[in-house]
């Protein structure tokens, strides 16, 4: 058994009919095709993306104090989850360094946020796979013609572009040649979802004092468990899917109890859905927040169609936070709640609705962290990208690559052809 950052619970599901076995062979399988590949190569490319990155981000660190993410989907959800994961408490200021990311094209946004924004504490860090997202390019051409007098002046030196190095061709590639810079490469066995772990999101998380070394050694755990089976982690989670969907449950609620795991949705949702989606097969994600959605869509989740599963993701909060006090004139109503602390309000109400959920017969399991730094980030990332890989395998569907969005790309694009 191998000592994860996390334990796990599963509630209102039969394990009888699992086969480990099976299970065992099938993910045999999945290691057999991808050895050596993408994520599966990650000890080897370890050494090569932390000094990349440490290089990278202590090079921007030096000369600003900002630092803008320009990218869509992969290019920028798992950067933002993991940069959000508030290791440190940004809202003190404790942080030096501000990050931002924009993630989609909407005209006043972006002006407005431009408008507000010092070019000169700012560098920016355009990020596309392909080198041609449409979205990203724009982006790009918009804010270097916004900026086009300040960047002759320092001959674009706080310009960062990262994509393939696909034949030297593609629109990112030219740009950041136009501009004299060199480009940070993506690796082009990982696609957006699955590169968490590589520069696109290591550079953004070293930048903003993330120990990625940390979160780095976290993954290396989760990898090395899966190849040498050494847990049924992971089996057993492809079995609660799998029987999940055997009852017609194809809705998945992830719904976290901390709050650092509120992008950490957003990701898991693109991971999910893009992965396994496919031939008319798949899970439908649905992302909720503890314990915000106690009170917006709770009373959906209890009583309304039973055609949902729940994975929670918990932590031991209790006596945790600040302590609250009640004074005297409301003692007669909120005596139970004096001396407690903010944790144990938490707690309370992560324990209920769980409690509730079970009650209801819905199939569940939860993963629960006594406390969430960068090993464990690392690790539940990994685990969640595994897990998904292997689902992907009994379905019989490929786990990378997404061609009905590439459809839609295409469509886009005769449309402004077009006009």
């Amino acid at each position: 058994m191998t000592d994860f950052i996390f334990t796990r619970e599963f509630y209102n599901i039969d394990f009888d009919n699992f086969n480990q076995n099976f299970f065992n062979n099938l993910q045999q399988e999945v290691i057999s095709e991808n050895f050596g590949k993408g994520i599966f190569d990650l000890k080897n490319r370890y050494k090569s993306y932390l000094d990349k990155s440490l290089e990278i981000s202590s090079e921007i660190k030096q000369k600003y104090k900002n630092l803008v993410i320009c990218g869509m989907g992969g290019s920028s959800l798992g950067a933002k989850a993991l940069c959000s994961n508030n290791f440190y408490d940004s809202y003190h200021h404790k942080l030096q360094n501000k990050i931002y990311f924009i993630d989609n094209i909407h005209y006043h946004n972006l002006c407005e946020f431009l408008k507000i924004l010092n070019f000169n504490e700012t560098a920016f860090l355009f990020i596309s796979k392909s080198g041609g997202t449409i979205e990203t390019i724009c982006q790009t051409l918009f804010i270097t013609d916004y900026y086009k007098d300040e960047l002759v002046n320092n001959n674009s030196q706080n310009l960062y572009f990262l994509t393939e190095d696909r034949e030297k061709n593609n629109p990112l590639y030219k740009i950041a040649k136009e501009h004299k810079r060199e480009i940070i490469e993506h690796d082009k066995d990982i696609g957006g979802r699955y590169s968490c772990f590589t520069p696109v999101a290591l550079i953004p998380a070293a930048f903003y004092d993330i120990d990625i070394k940390k979160y780095l050694d976290g993954a290396l755990n989760m990898i090395d468990s899966f190849i040498k089976k050494s847990d049924k982690i992971f089996a057993e989670g492809v079995y609660f899917l799998q029987e999940c969907q055997k009852n017609d449950l194809n809705i998945q609620v992830s719904m976290p109890y901390l709050s650092r795991l509120y992008h950490f949705n957003y990701w898991y949702n693109q991971l999910l859905a893009e992965s396994v989606g496919k031939n008319g097969l798949g899970i439908t994600p649905l992302k909720a927040i503890g314990s915000v959605d106690q009170h917006s869509v709770l009373q959906l989740f209890l009583d309304g169609p039973k055609d949902k599963f729940f994975t929670f993701l918990t932590s031991d909060h209790q006596k945790k936070g600040n302590k609250i006090l009640v004074p005297d004139y409301l003692q007669d109503d909120l005596q139970y709640l004096n001396n407690s602390k903010l944790g144990d309000i938490i707690y309370a109400n992560q324990e209920s609705t769980i409690k509730s959920i079970k009650s209801k017969n819905h199939i569940t399991r939860r993963f629960n962290f006594n406390d969430l730094d960068e090993t464990g980030f690392g690790e539940i990332m990994m685990y969640f990208m595994l897990e998904t890989i292997f689902y992907a395998k009994i379905l019989g569907v490929s786990p990378f690559g997404q061609p009905a969005v590439e459809e839609g790309k295409i469509f886009a694009k005769e449309m402004l052809i077009n006009g």
